[in-house]
């Protein structure tokens, strides 16, 4: 989301591995507006109904930050998630709440210097996660009350679609296309049109799906509950059980077999696989464990994970976590390329 120079550092992404952080923070909680030296970026303070938005960035996978430059409209009043629309330059999407506290997307074609809201719902909460399906051209978008909406034009018009329960997360296979969506009473549906038609995969209880995951480069997949760990080979159309955990919420496994699963509880264990997800070894209960928002593993050397207090990254497969210093809170990491380590981080 940049002008002049830094502009091609977005469009050049899969050479310098960059990282975008929005965060959207009450007036009182935001110091004056800075400059980075040697840098045109700069944060941003609007009149946005009492909130103040800035973006953030990293070229380096999280190791470092730095200030980056915003400007949003005032009908914007929190962002949880976005995507990038890689076809079209200087396109992205965020998703959150607008002022009017409705659950709202908008829509920015350059770089982020001015968005526009596109679409939003009648009813309360707040969308809290997208994802833009480059293989089969289709963006969806979650509430958080799991209703789902999904974009065919770029963002530009949305439709609601129908599910037999409530969605809480999606994901989709960057080599077929295919999207999975999971959810309340074991809700595992695959769909191969974009999104516009969904079939339930079989072999998983009446349970409620928290999270779901492809395995890169595979048909694997790998959806978690509170209490265990589904895995599918044939791209959800099969599951099987093959652990029980406590107290799980959040996964993600990396092209190369490595995955991590993390709770947004206090104080839980934590799992860990080398193999794609067909076995778990529990890692301690510890404070390092502690209440995650989401979580992105890179590889097995790189983990980015959010929590109400900031942006962490392990290299140890979340043995350690060390602070970016990023410490507001933060929310969906969005990584719009499976192949770098370019991704968004928005909050609030």
């Amino acid at each position: 989301m940049k002008k002049s120079g830094m502009i091609k550092g977005l469009m050049f992404f899969f050479v310098f591995n960059l990282v975008i952080v929005l965060v959207t923070l009450p007036v009182y909680n935001c110091g004056s507006d800075t400059t980075s030296s040697g840098s045109d970026d700069t944060t941003h303070t609007g009149n946005n109904s009492g909130y103040v938005t800035y973006w953030a960035e990293t070229t380096d996978g999280g190791f470092s930050w730095d200030p980056l430059d915003s400007n949003y409209n005032s009908d914007i009043k929190y962002v949880y998630a976005g995507t990038e629309i890689a076809s079209v330059s200087g396109s992205f999407l965020m998703c959150g709440k607008d002022t009017l506290d409705r659950p709202a997307i908008w829509k920015s074609t350059d770089y982020g210097d001015s968005w526009n809201l596109v679409h939003h719902l009648s009813a309360g909460g707040s969308f809290v996660k997208m994802s833009n399906n480059t293989m089969s051209p289709s963006v969806l978008a979650v509430s958080n009350n799991g209703s789902v909406v999904r974009s065919s034009d770029n963002g530009d018009t949305w439709s609601n679609v129908s599910f037999p329960n409530v969605v809480s997360a999606i994901d989709y296979n960057p080599t077929s296309g295919r999207w999975i969506a999971v959810g309340y009473f074991g809700l595992a549906m695959y769909s191969d049109d974009g999104g516009v038609s969904w079939i339930q995969g079989s072999g998983v209880a009446s349970v409620g799906l928290d999270d779901v995951c492809f395995v890169e480069n595979s048909l694997t997949i790998v959806a978690i509950s509170e209490t265990s760990i589904y895995r599918s080979t044939d791209g959800g159309v099969n599951y099987e059980i093959v652990d029980n955990t406590f107290n799980t919420n959040l996964i993600s496994v990396s092209g190369d077999g490595k995955g991590i699963i993390l709770t947004n509880s206090t104080n839980p264990p934590y799992y860990t696989t080398t193999n794609a997800g067909l076995n778990w070894i529990a890692g301690p209960v510890s404070s390092l464990a502690t209440a995650y928002n989401d979580v992105v593993m890179f590889d097995s050397t790189l983990i980015l994970a959010t929590k109400m207090s900031g942006i962490v990254y392990s290299t140890d497969m979340g043995q350690n976590w060390n602070s970016t210093g990023i410490s507001k809170e933060m929310f969906e990491i969005n990584r719009p390329d499976r192949l770098s380590r370019y991704a968004f981080v928005l909050g609030k």
